[in-house]
């Protein structure tokens, strides 16, 4: 993602060469979707124009589907610090503390019972960029942030009932690792 100052660019996250990692996140996925912590808006309907799931069977497809899409992106040698889900109703929101110990990766993946590109906002110090996540895909998307300053993400909510799997890992320095700010070519 290339930008400078606050002014957002818009691009779709480029994709990596999958890796062969364990995959322990769709029980914590499945936890955290499953209704185990409730807040005040979660018996809130999603709108009436929001395309559903048939079931909680299509729900589970669906997180294996992310799953497999954030497995496709992995990155070689990843150490992973922290994982969890979103609902494309309500978006995502969170800034992630910054480290001294090397580069991280931000893979995201996004299911739903139909198509649809979610915008997502990286943001860091004072520079920001935006992206897109499209919803079905095969591999999940990566954005790359180095050591150092915290960082935050943002997924704009969208009117449909969809899932985001996300895992941020610690990875080995490459040749590009600022998805924030850019590269120099």
């Amino acid at each position: 993602m290339t930008g400078s100052g606050t002014a957002p660019t818009t691009r779709t996250a480029r994709r990596r060469v999958p890796a062969v990692v364990p995959s322990a996140v769709l029980a914590l996925a499945a936890a955290v979707t499953g209704g185990c912590a409730q807040s005040a808006d979660d018996d809130a309907a999603p709108p009436a124009s929001s395309p559903g799931w048939e079931g909680k069977d299509d729900q589970e497809k669906a997180l294996r589907r992310a799953d497999r899409a954030l497995d496709a992106v992995e990155p070689e040698g990843a150490a992973l610090l922290d994982a969890g889900t979103a609902n494309a109703i309500r978006g995502f929101d969170r800034t992630f503390a910054g480290t001294a110990d090397g580069p991280r990766a931000l893979t995201l993946a996004c299911q739903a019972p139909v198509p649809h590109t979610l915008t997502v906002t990286l943001e860091r110090g004072t520079r920001r960029d935006a992206g897109e996540v499209r919803c079905g895909d095969r591999e999940g998307d990566r954005f790359d942030v180095p050591a150092g300053v915290a960082f935050t993400v943002r997924i704009t909510p969208a009117p449909l009932d969809g899932i985001v799997l996300w895992r941020l890992n610690a990875v080995t320095p490459g040749e590009c690792e600022d998805d924030v700010t850019g590269c120099a070519p």
